[in-house]
């Protein structure tokens, strides 16, 4: 399923105040690295209570994308995965990363995702609310992806999320957060981790990618078979390539400064007639006159 020449796959879980970011391996099954992000940390006053406006949003995301560039460098990384959103923002937010990486970044429908895991869980004659279900969904992929993740990237996932979050809690702008908040923001990174690695590991997506890849390998193929394609000649005849070579010994604009010698018996002479036409009718017509004339 997997050729040779296939680079890494790049996961995003998008999100405002928590998101996450997976590098995957396709022919290994592994996860490389993984880090989780938050857009509203991108802003000047990140701890203020209202979330990114609509505007605000493209500011901070070619931000964020500065920051975790190594995930998204084009030399290793040849297929990205977006996890489609529902709400308004944060559908703002897949379509900016869709416009960042245009040509090699496909949408991941979490329905199709959980239902490939056996972890769906639908909202049809289901007594919970809205919340509750998110939760259990959250645990649901946690749960599947604790059975699925090789052990060496589940004990990485950790150390990097803790080592996130103890790093943002030191900055000035957290002073607020408390361990208890800390302990929350890992277990909320953890989820989305999760989901972002379920996302790069499922089949479905993966024959998206190689779509993508094979549209790509048509594309140079046609433009190697055009750059193979011998360029007819400018001249048709050889005679007027003959006549090009006579140029090398074409002097500079030099020779144009001794138009000032130029002498007037090189002309030939003319004949200058003068016709008085104050004193006649319109309608006469005036000849000059030819040699056997005279």
């Amino acid at each position: 399923m997997y050729s040779k020449k296939q680079k890494l796959c790049t996961s995003i879980d998008p999100g405002l105040t928590d998101g996450a970011i997976v590098l995957f391996d396709p022919r290994t099954e592994r996860m490389i690295d993984c880090t989780p992000f938050s857009l509203q940390d991108e802003l000047p006053n990140p701890t203020r209570k209202a979330l990114l406006t609509t505007n605000e949003i493209s500011i901070t995301v070619s931000k964020m994308m500065k920051r975790y560039s190594t995930y998204f460098d084009p030399e290793k990384v040849d297929h990205i995965i977006v996890e489609a959103q529902m709400k308004p923002k944060l559908r703002s937010v897949q379509v900016a990363f869709q416009c960042y990486f245009h040509g090699r970044c496909t949408l991941s429908s979490p329905h199709a995702v959980r239902k490939h895991y056996g972890i769906s869980v639908s909202s049809k004659n289901n007594k919970m609310s809205s919340n509750q279900l998110y939760n259990k969904r959250k645990k649901l992929s946690t749960d599947k992806c604790a059975k699925v993740m090789h052990q060496e990237d589940w004990s990485m996932m950790f150390k990097k999320i803790s080592d996130y979050w103890c790093e943002r809690s030191r900055h000035p702008t957290r002073k607020n957060l408390t361990e208890s908040g800390v302990t929350k923001k890992c277990k909320k990174a953890i989820n989305d981790v999760c989901e972002a690695y379920l996302q790069a590991a499922c089949p479905v997506n993966q024959k998206k990618a190689s779509k993508i890849r094979k549209r790509k390998l048509k594309t140079k193929t046609k433009k190697s078979k055009k750059s193979k394609i011998k360029q007819e000649p400018f001249f048709e005849h050889d005679e007027d390539l003959e006549d090009l070579e006579d140029l090398e010994d074409f002097e500079d604009f030099e020779d144009f400064e001794d138009l000032e010698d130029f002498e007037d018996s090189d002309c030939e002479e003319i004949d200058v007639v003068e016709v008085d036409v104050s004193d006649s009718d319109s309608d006469t017509e005036y000849v000059c006159p030819s040699e056997d004339d005279e």
